[in-house]
């Protein structure tokens, strides 16, 4: 899951970002990537157990 949340989180400063002009706006960048990252593998890990447990569920009838 890690590898798509970065993916994510790439794709997301890429779109949304600002230009980057100096070391100071890289550094802001990362950062920002690294939130989105870190946000998008909440969500999919979230998202795995929500899956994990309606998988569990019984489903006779």
């Amino acid at each position: 899951m890690l590898k798509f949340a970065l993916a994510i989180g790439i794709c997301f400063e890429w779109l949304t970002g600002p230009a980057v002009g100096s070391a100071v706006d890289f550094g802001l960048a990362a950062t920002r990537t690294v939130m989105a990252t870190l946000a998008a593998w909440m969500v999919l890990e979230a998202l795995r157990a929500v899956l994990g447990v309606i998988d569990t569920l019984d489903d006779r009838t």
